[in-house]
């Protein structure tokens, strides 16, 4: 008798079946798998992250080393000639102090060679050769406005029963060392304004000094004929104001023996920049204001 199977036992075994298959497929992929490590998360176009990446910490910017500040001289010394030009501390790379080191290094080779000629000529003659002694001193009289102002003495010995006395000055941009001279600030020099206050100052100076408003005994006289002042003579350069950056007036220097004798000694006058403002031309009106200290004779 053939075996029978009703409709219900083979529902129930179809069931079975197809759980076995299902827990087959479960195990095979539980075996592809490393436990513990889950698989990389590809991002795609639309799950892609909008977190910027944490920048790297700048780089500090290299500080450059500031130039060092030296004492700018020249010195010489030979059995002819003494020789010592000073300048004004500052950085190495100054260039208006590096031009006048340059400049004093021109002047001493200058002076080198008509000393030894001078010495050797001496010792020739069978006289006494007396080495010469020059001493040059540079010093800053005003700053403003990105220009400078310095002040130059001169002492040179050759000699003589004394030591001659010169001045100079030097005028520039700080930044390069464009040079102008006073008279370059001016819209038509010489400034008869300027010139007058030089002249009253010497005046002033002269009675300060001798009691006697006199050059070589003669009355001061400035202009015209028979004029004895020689202002086209005076050494010129800016002073201070008492106010910040800014030109308070200017200075005239007078060596000895140009206004007066040798005893009489040099004569250093001031000029206020409120006596001559109006002629000086419109770009360098801004540099000037305020009030310079009086110097001293």
């Amino acid at each position: 008798m053939p075996f029978k199977v009703s409709r219900g036992l083979l529902a129930l075994i179809a069931v079975a079946i197809v759980g076995v298959l299902i827990a087959i497929s479960l195990m095979a992929g539980l075996g592809g798998r490393q436990t513990g490590k889950p698989p990389p998360v590809v991002l795609g176009p639309d799950t892609a992250s909008n977190t910027a990446p944490k920048a790297l910490p700048a780089k500090p910017e290299e500080v450059r080393p500031a130039a060092p500040i030296e004492a700018k001289k020249v010195e010489y010394q030979d059995e002819a000639i003494k020789f010592k030009a000073e300048l004004p501390s500052g950085p190495a790379n100054d260039p208006v102090l590096t031009y006048l080191k340059e400049d004093s290094q021109r002047v001493l080779d200058h002076f080198k060679s008509s000393a030894k000629a001078a010495y050797d000529r001496d010792k020739r003659s069978k006289h006494a050769a007396v080495p010469w002694d020059v001493k040059i001193t540079w010093s800053y009289t005003a700053k403003a406005g990105g220009y400078v102002s310095l002040a130059g003495e001169e002492s040179e010995f050759n000699g003589g029963a004394h030591p001659n006395y010169f001045y100079d000055s030097h005028i520039a941009r700080a930044s390069d060392d464009h040079q102008l001279k006073v008279a370059d600030m001016f819209a038509n020099p010489p400034s008869a304004k300027l010139a007058a206050g030089i002249c009253d100052a010497l005046r002033s100076a002269k009675l300060d000094k001798l009691h006697a408003a006199t050059i070589f005994d003669d009355p001061i006289k400035c202009t015209g004929e028979g004029a004895n002042a020689k202002i086209e003579a005076a050494v010129l350069s800016l002073a201070p104001s008492d106010q910040p950056d800014k030109f308070g007036g200017v200075y005239a220097f007078y060596a000895p023996y140009i206004i007066g004798s040798h005893a009489e000694g040099p004569y250093k006058l001031t000029v206020q920049q409120s006596l001559f403002a109006d002629d000086l031309k419109p770009e360098f009106k801004a540099l000037f204001a305020g009030r310079a200290p009086e110097t001293k004779n």
